[in-house]
């Protein structure tokens, strides 16, 4: 089972997929953290979205 987590600086989005193996996040240069709602079901789906390879 995979883990996410999101987060922001107000500058960048960052993501970290399973933490206890990969220790530093991945940037989301592709969306702007302005463009994010906290809490939102959709918007954590487009997120994880962007980073599953298909």
């Amino acid at each position: 089972m995979d883990y996410y987590y999101f987060f922001t600086d107000g500058n960048k989005v960052y993501a970290y997929v399973n933490p206890s193996v990969k220790k530093t996040p991945q940037i989301l240069n592709n969306i702007s953290p302005q463009d994010l709602k906290a809490d939102d079901y959709d918007t954590l789906q487009k997120l994880m979205n962007m980073l599953i390879t298909p």
